[in-house]
């Protein structure tokens, strides 16, 4: 039998990571897992991120700004640079 409250194991389940395609200065599109945030960043929001090539590391981190989100066959390609 587990002890303690269902609110406190319930609470303990993680969300799915938000996964965008995003070119980083000029580079080719790739999976970025986005961190800290709750929703897909908008044009002008800085936001951290780690590529999906690298694992689940969070070492290599970066800042991202988003200066255009652009839609490429339905799928969503934000424009970044490193900030």
């Amino acid at each position: 039998m587990k002890r303690g409250k269902v609110s406190s194991r319930e609470s303990k389940i993680k969300p799915k990571p938000i996964i965008i395609h995003a070119r980083v200065n000029d580079t080719k599109p790739e999976p970025v897992r986005v961190l800290k945030l709750t929703h897909a960043p908008e044009i002008g929001d800085r936001f951290q991120g780690v590529p999906t090539r690298l694992g689940t590391t969070n070492t290599l981190q970066k800042t991202l700004h988003v200066l255009d989100i652009k839609d490429d066959g339905g799928v969503k390609t934000f424009i970044c640079t490193t900030a």
